[in-house]
């Protein structure tokens, strides 16, 4: 009976140190194991998921250059022929209907024809003027700060029509601009619908690295400020 005893607290003794050293091995290894699993599953879902989140806000974008490029064809607006006051109207009429911050047409040296409130006096200096000269298409500005927060510029040449030089064909020419800007907001609310696990946030850089949209908008503010 002793000896059965003693041959059973041996068996015991090796076991036991042997099962718990075989548990904090197996506790290391999947322990070590899923974090990489988990490295890798988000790896796997984060290029799917970006890639939908930027068709997101690509699909966003392009609504807001379409209505931009309907309000183009108002003659109202754009057309050389209408006098200041009608602009005018018709601007303060389009803003009124639609999620601008202010709303202009300009010459074709960058000065102000006729705007809402917070339009600026000139846009030669602004960012997307070059692209306007050299690409004579829509042209959307990376984020500003303006004077009633931040905002998503945008501006298109308006074409005319006039006599060739020969007097007997007619051509097209860039007569004005009309250049515009959104509120934020717009972007804003894309990003925030993004969610990426319980730490993660979309956001936009440009092609410098610049952060231009975050879902943190004051993040994108001190940049704006920097």
């Amino acid at each position: 009976m002793k000896a059965e005893r003693s041959i059973t607290t041996r068996i015991l003794t090796i076991l036991l140190p042997a099962v718990v050293l075989m548990a904090a091995g197996l506790v290391f290894v999947m322990t070590y194991f899923m974090n990489s699993l988990t490295d890798t599953i988000l790896h796997n879902l984060l290029q799917p998921m970006a890639k939908t989140a930027a068709q997101d806000v690509e699909g966003h974008l392009h609504t807001l250059a379409e209505r931009f490029l309907l309000i183009r064809e108002n003659d109202a607006l754009t057309s050389p022929g209408v006098n200041r006051y009608s602009k005018q109207k018709g601007l303060d009429h389009t803003v009124g209907g639609i999620e601008f911050m202010w709303l202009g047409v300009y010459e074709t040296d960058g000065t102000l024809i006729t705007g809402t409130a917070e339009s600026p006096a000139n846009i030669a200096g602004r960012d997307m003027w070059p692209l306007l000269l050299q690409t004579g298409r829509l042209v959307i500005e990376d984020t500003t700060l303006g004077k009633s927060g931040l905002e998503i510029a945008m501006g298109v040449p308006v074409n005319s029509l006039r006599l060739a030089g020969d007097g007997l064909r007619t051509e097209s020419y860039i007569s004005r601009y009309l250049v515009g800007s959104y509120k934020y907001d717009v972007l804003s609310d894309v990003l925030s619908n993004i969610n990426i696990g319980e730490y993660g946030a979309a956001f936009i850089i440009n092609e410098s690295g610049t952060l231009i949209a975050h879902r943190n908008t004051q993040k994108v503010i001190d940049t704006n400020r920097s």
